[in-house]
């Protein structure tokens, strides 16, 4: 006789349940939601599951222009968590390279991609140096560097150009780290580049910083550039050069441009701390042509160098001296005496 208290279905096997969903599905299934919010935490799971078919996935949606922008970005971000291969580099080659991309898609391409240090992505970040969208630029700047190969200073010096002082400074504190091995690429630039006066203030104003045996001649070829600025940086990076060779063509210039004789004063005085008998020897070759720009040099530079006065006062016990050449020192070393 059978329990009344005994359910009859009780020893009759249950229905099976469906297998339970895999965390995949559940962000493949997430991705159909029409709520950007839900689409983009469902990318951004994916990036965390190892089924190589979110891979596949994330691929897909950072290739296609049929997904929303940022949802592409987000893919692209996913993608990269802790993942660094050949297959990613290509695909972020190929998308930052694509102008028709928008410019957030680019940026998070060029920034990962920074991670690489792999010359094939040389010309990628090359020509992102020439987008408008600031992001991109400083990426680029950054995987340049990161790169660590000669072939990559050409296209770092285009940075020197750049708008962004941010930009340029990065530039700047990687090539004086270079120091001498990046002066004849810079100094190729500039000849290369006679359009792009940004670059071209860049580099003399950089290669005013080093001392390379071809930089001081290159200063003083700018002397006579008519870009007034440029004039200006290239006097600047003389005065840093503190090198004698500078002291005939500063005087020559110091009689043509009258506006720029406070620089050029500037660079005289650190010379002569150094070079002063030299100093005083070119000066007293200008000083014979009674050229009056010179004594009023001398006027205003001697009285910050004791030393070149002692030397000029020397000179009055030269036998060979000319009259008018003695009456002009002694003129000039009365104003000394009365200061």
């Amino acid at each position: 006789m059978s329990d009344p208290n005994t359910n009859p279905s009780s020893d009759q096997s249950q229905a099976p349940k469906s297998p339970k969903e895999s965390k995949l599905d559940q962000q493949l299934k997430k991705l159909t939601s029409r709520k950007f919010r839900i689409q983009n935490d469902a990318i951004n799971e994916l990036g965390k599951i190892k089924d190589p078919q979110a891979k596949i996935k994330l691929t897909e949606i950072a290739r296609s222009k049929e997904w929303d922008s940022q949802l592409r970005v987000t893919a692209i971000s996913s993608l990269g968590r802790g993942q660094k291969n050949k297959n990613l580099m290509d695909l972020l080659i190929a998308l930052a390279n694509d102008k028709t991309n928008d410019r957030e898609i680019r940026r998070a391409c060029i920034t990962l991609l920074s991670r690489y240090r792999d010359i094939k992505i040389l010309d990628t970040f090359s020509q992102s140096l020439d987008d408008e969208y600031r992001f991109i630029r400083f990426w680029a700047i950054r995987g340049l560097i990161k790169l660590r190969d000669k072939k990559a200073t050409p296209a770092l010096i285009k940075g020197l150009g750049d708008s962004d002082e941010e930009i340029r400074k990065e530039v700047r504190s990687h090539l004086e780290m270079l120091g001498d091995e990046a002066v004849p690429d810079m100094i190729t630039a500039f000849t290369e580049h006679n359009d792009k006066k940004f670059l071209r203030y860049g580099v003399v104003g950089m290669l005013g910083r080093l001392n390379h045996p071809k930089v001081l001649q290159f200063l003083l070829e700018r002397l006579n550039d008519e870009e007034d600025r440029l004039v200006t940086i290239a006097l600047r990076g003389i005065s840093k050069q503190v090198n004698p060779k500078s002291i005939e063509p500063l005087l020559t210039l110091y009689i043509s441009k009258k506006d720029k004789r406070r620089l050029i004063e500037d660079a005289l005085f650190r010379i002569g701390q150094s070079y002063s008998k030299l100093l005083v020897e070119k000066i007293i070759v200008k000083l014979k042509n009674q050229n009056e720009d010179i004594v009023t040099l001398v006027t205003n530079l001697f009285g910050k160098l004791p030393e070149c006065v002692s030397y000029l006062k020397n000179y009055l016990k030269d036998s060979e001296l000319n009259e008018e050449l003695k009456t002009t020192i002694n003129s000039i070393l009365t104003k000394f005496e009365k200061k």
